[in-house]
Formats: structure tokens, sequence, C-alpha cells
């Protein structure tokens, strides 16, 4: 059965797409997994991140496929403005993914996302995108994990994926803007459920602690105040269901460079091991 994640915090800068990237990673070479990585966010960290090489150049392997791609108007922006006007996707859209590795694939975002969002759209003709082109390219590759980096505000891609999903990941680092964040990302999903009529589900939100500090390998009191600052959201939403995790990740200044070399830092392993099995994604 298709596992499938939001990553997202209303909080820029909390390192949702070196996660999104560290999990579909670790699943991929550890978990055996075929993974596809959705960039949903216009500014396409997570895309340039895998594909650009230290000079800043697109790999000449991703260059030659985006270039096929826009040439042929396949990217998520023209497959959006299609699906506006006909709410459906009308061919197969295998083509629109870039493989990385074997079994590991890539959905790339589109700077243009920027004016879908700018353009006078009606936002509930694109309340099933989302679930089209995952169900669509599910049919020839059969994933098992599909993983959606979402920008860190609400669009229409942001409403298409929570119409699709249930399980939403929020990686949330030990400051005094964790819990508002998380606070803003309840508040949007519930005014989604009443205003614009999304589906009725039970939305599962894991909460945990990214960046965190530790002191003889345990919380700072510092982290640990806004540790502990999340774990009072369990009880206070109580028609969504809540879960901070006991897992984290530590401080680390070149976690981010795993995006680049297509790494997965060993020492991190045993963290993402906990991390997949708290998000039941070893069930």
């Amino acid at each position: 059965m298709l596992k499938k994640y939001a990553i997202i915090n209303f909080k820029g800068g909390v390192g949702k797409t070196t996660i999104t990237w560290l999990l579909g990673s670790y699943l991929h070479r550890y978990r055996n997994k075929k993974i596809l990585l959705v960039d949903l966010d216009p500014q396409m960290s997570l895309t340039l991140g895998l594909t650009l090489n230290e000079k800043g150049f697109f790999y000449q392997t991703y260059q030659e496929w985006l270039k096929l791609r826009m040439d042929k108007k396949e990217t998520i922006f023209y497959l959006m403005e299609h699906y506006y006007k006909r709410l459906q996707i009308q061919k197969n859209i295998r083509d629109y993914i870039f493989e990385i590795q074997p079994n590991l694939y890539l959905l790339p975002s589109n700077e243009k996302l920027y004016f879908i969002e700018l353009m006078n759209y009606d936002r509930k003709r694109f309340k099933f995108f989302i679930k089209d082109v995952i169900e669509n390219l599910d049919h020839d590759y059969k994933f098992d994990v599909v993983l959606f980096d979402c920008p860190p505000n609400f669009t229409n891609l942001t409403y298409s994926v929570f119409e699709f999903i249930e399980e939403i990941l929020i990686p949330c680092n030990p400051d005094i803007y964790a819990k508002i964040g998380v606070d803003l990302l309840i508040y949007t999903l519930k005014k989604l459920i009443s205003k614009f009529d999304l589906t009725k589900k039970q939305y599962i939100l894991y909460l945990f602690l990214n960046k965190a500090r530790l002191f003889l390998k345990e919380f700072t009191q510092e982290t640990n105040y806004f540790y502990h600052q999340l774990k009072s959201l369990e009880k206070t939403h109580n028609d969504i269901s809540i879960k901070v995790l006991n897992t984290y990740l530590p401080e680390r200044v070149d976690i981010k460079r795993s995006l680049q070399n297509f790494q997965f830092p060993e020492e991190f392993i045993d963290y993402f091991d906990s991390l997949s099995k708290e998000i039941r994604l070893e069930s």
C-alpha cells in the first residue's frame, strides 16, 4: 500500500527540505523502498539541491532531461494549467519525473508556480490535482513511499496535498517560533476542512525537534523547554491527532551537504530508523 506524507511547517528555516531528502534517501538505501520526492515549493530548494553541481550548474543528465521537458511543456506548472481547464489528466505523465538513482525519483518544482498563486483561480478546482498526478504516476512506477516537500505557506498545491494525504510530518526548531508555526498550521488545516470542503478524515500530525541542542547526550535546558511547549499541543487540539515524537535530530552544521553529494550521513542512521518507525513507515 502506498504511503504518503507531507513535510511542512509554516515557519521557514526548519530544515524540511533536508529532512525530505534524508528520509527518502534513508528509506531508499537502507529499507529498499521505491521513493518519489515531490518538490511543491516555488523556491525549488529540493530540486536545485539535487540537480546543481558545486559550481552552480545543472548536472548534464538533468540539464538534458529538463530541456526536453521544457520544450514539450511537460512540467508541473503546465500540468496544473491544463488540469484547471479539464479537471483531469489526459495523458500518461511518467516522463515528468527525473530518476536520481534507480528506484529514487524526483518530481521537480518550477519557478512559474509563483504565477499560479497570482492568477485568480478557483482553488477548489485543484482539489484532486495531487491525487490524480500521483495515481497516474503510480500506475507505472508502483512507489512504496511519496514524500511532499511543501512550501512554508498556504497555496493551491498545499490545499491539494491536504486532500490527498492524512499524515503530516512537521519539523520544528527549538526556538520561540516553533509553537507559533505549528499553531498556524493547525488553524489553517481546520479552516481548510470547513471552508474549502476537504474530505473529512483523521489527520495525524507528527511533530519532532530538528536541530536539537544537546549537552552530554541530553537536551539543553532551552531545547527541553521548547520540547515541552510542543508536547502541550497534544492536549490542546483534540479534534486533530497530534503526536510529538520521541525522535529528534541533533544540530549538525554539515547535514545540508547530503543533498548535493547524494549521500546519507551514516551518523544519522539510528535517528531516521527511529523516525520511520514512529511515523509507521515500518509497518
